[in-house]
């Protein structure tokens, strides 16, 4: 389980991934991280929750899986 202490730093590794065009790497791992983030909402905060979400979501579009994509938004809207 990651250290949500640490959640910064694996956003920006997962955005280096989405970057280098690595989709189904990033996938792996921002699923980790999600699970983790939605068992701990208290702990981790409404805004690094968003970020998350926003996140998993665009690697969702990249990898053009858009029904999950619309889900992950509309739990942002919902917030």
């Amino acid at each position: 389980e990651p250290d949500m202490q640490n959640l910064k730093f694996y956003m920006n590794k997962i955005n280096d991934m989405m970057n280098s065009l690595a989709f189904r790497q990033a996938e792996y791992y921002m699923d980790i991280i999600y699970h983790v983030v939605e068992n701990n909402k208290s702990v981790v905060g409404e805004k690094a929750r968003i970020r998350v979400l926003l996140l998993f979501a665009m690697i969702y579009i990249y990898k053009e899986q858009n029904k999950q994509a619309y889900v992950l938004c509309n739990k942002v809207r919902d917030s």
